[in-house]
């Protein structure tokens, strides 16, 4: 079928398609979206930001795709004396 986008083709290593294709079947997709998905959120790391010289999101998106904005106040707690401890260690 034609297509307006690109292909890639990869190769990867069965432990790594083992878990794609969990994660595909759990999110009732596709292979192939799955791992667009997955490329997509890549992108967004710091280290490819910036390298491709592109903005982090907003706050608020940032918390809301990630699930922060469901952390319970333990949770919270817990990820604060972490955050302490890494501040220390640059510091």
């Amino acid at each position: 079928m034609p297509t307006i986008y690109k292909r890639v083709m990869l190769q990867v290593p069965e432990d790594i398609h083992a878990q794609l294709s969990k994660i595909s079947k759990l999110e009732r997709s596709s292979m192939a979206r799955t791992c667009l998905i997955l490329l997509e959120a890549a992108l967004n790391l710091p280290k490819y930001r910036d390298l491709l010289d592109t903005k982090p999101a907003e706050d608020n998106v940032i918390v809301e795709e990630m699930g922060l904005d469901k952390l319970s106040p333990e949770r919270i707690k817990e990820l604060q004396v972490l955050l302490d401890a890494l501040s220390k260690l640059k510091g």
